[in-house]
């Protein structure tokens, strides 16, 4: 009877020690993960910030720039060619590239035929 209660005990010390390192496993192991995780998102997310930051301060730099007349003018002038009032517009055209293109064939000279007597 004693070696029954012997296993028993086993049993049951082997039981609450499974509970306790689940137990474990819950408190500490899969929060550290979940933390790690969260950790590295905001690290990201943190690196992307800052990129948006920066961006946005080159955008109100240009936004900026663009407002002064004279900007306004050159991108005018630039990008869609038009002039002020009395000015003549020049467009230089490029001069069309031919490309020669020389094809080989292969024919047959015409059968010749003897010259006609002459009389």
């Amino acid at each position: 009877m004693t070696e029954f209660f012997r296993t028993r005990a086993a049993l049951v010390r082997a039981t609450v020690a499974s509970l306790i390192l689940v137990g474990i496993l819950f408190a500490f192991v899969f929060p550290t993960r979940t933390w790690l995780t969260q950790r590295a998102k905001s690290a990201d997310a943190q690196s992307q910030l800052t990129l948006l930051r920066e961006q946005t301060t080159k955008l109100e730099r240009e936004a900026e720039t663009l407002r002064s007349d004279q900007e306004i003018e050159r991108v005018a002038r630039e990008r869609f060619g038009l002039v002020m009032p009395g000015e003549q517009a020049w467009a230089v055209v490029p001069t069309p590239t031919t490309t020669t293109t020389t094809t080989t064939t292969t024919t047959t000279p015409p059968p010749t035929t003897p010259p006609a007597p002459q009389n």
